[in-house]
């Protein structure tokens, strides 16, 4: 198992906070290319602080609000095991 580890927030390339419809537009993919076959997703329960980097957590069962909405959220989840697990032989 190879398993890598974002904070969903911090997954741009400019100084802002990454959403989850960026996440799972832009990282799923190339964590596939980059042969991960596991994501470790980090401060995604909400936290009240930013600079804790989720772990002041506030909530265990939200997800995050500042990275969007809980529907978007349940999109990586979805779009992962769907499209890129392995049993799925990561959507070939």
């Amino acid at each position: 198992m190879l398993i890598i580890c974002f904070v969903v927030g911090m997954a741009v390339k400019d100084a802002r906070l990454g959403t989850y419809k960026e996440f799972t537009r832009d990282i799923l993919p190339y964590v596939k290319d980059l042969g991960y076959n596991a994501i470790q997703l980090m401060a995604i329960m909400e936290h009240a602080y930013y600079g804790s980097f989720g772990y002041q957590v506030t909530n265990f069962f939200a997800p995050s609000s500042r990275y969007g909405t809980l529907y978007t959220s349940i999109s990586i989840f979805i779009l992962a095991r769907d499209k890129y697990s392995p049993r799925n032989s990561f959507g070939k």
